[in-house]
């Protein structure tokens, strides 16, 4: 029973709150993201490779909650990219074939793409369970939060293996119309 309170207590610390979304710009936000990551990345004698798709629409967002969902997707890629090795990150539109409106299927993504070991299928069916972590001396939070932050803007996190081995990470992101009077 104790250990079930300690878990409580910590969900509840950990619990996001609602985003106060406004119009921003996908690419700022991972820009932001990897100027804090700069130091991790060169201790580790990683190469970051970007490739930002100009005059993407704007999404509706919190964009400190977005960074840190990109820090963390970012940190993990770190994490478990072998050096001297290059990780990937990019932005795009993103077409959602299965929309029902035409108009909804365009959609902005960041990719982030690693040349780890990749992701195992038992570990895909746990992946953004709280407290579930193959990472020594890793919480097991990161994803788990990571999820709710999108959750809660409405938004997908996909992880997948990518071919050729390592793992890809996608963030998509519904496109909104704003008024002028939005800021």
């Amino acid at each position: 029973q104790r250990i079930g309170k300690v878990i409580e207590n910590t969900l509840n610390l950990a619990r996001i709150k609602p985003p106060i979304v406004k119009p921003e710009v996908i690419n700022d936000i991972v820009a932001q993201a990897l100027r804090f990551l700069k130091t991790s990345v060169s201790q580790r004698n990683i190469s970051v490779e970007t490739s930002f798709a100009d005059d993407l629409p704007l999404i509706g967002v919190e964009a400190k909650q977005i960074e840190q969902v990109i820090l963390n997707l970012i940190q993990n890629a770190i994490d478990s990219s072998p050096e001297n090795s290059t990780i990937k990150i990019s932005t795009c539109i993103h077409e959602d074939l299965k929309a029902k409106n035409p108009a909804s299927s365009s959609k902005v993504a960041v990719v982030i793409l690693d040349r780890g070991p990749g992701i195992s299928p038992e570990q895909m069916k746990h992946l953004f369970e709280p407290f579930h972590t193959t990472k020594l001396g890793g919480t097991g939070l990161g994803l788990a939060l990571s999820k709710q932050i999108m959750d809660k803007h409405r938004a997908e996190i996909r992880i997948e293996p990518a071919v050729g081995g390592g793992t890809i990470a996608r963030l998509i992101f519904s496109v909104h119309q704003f008024n002028n009077g939005d800021k």
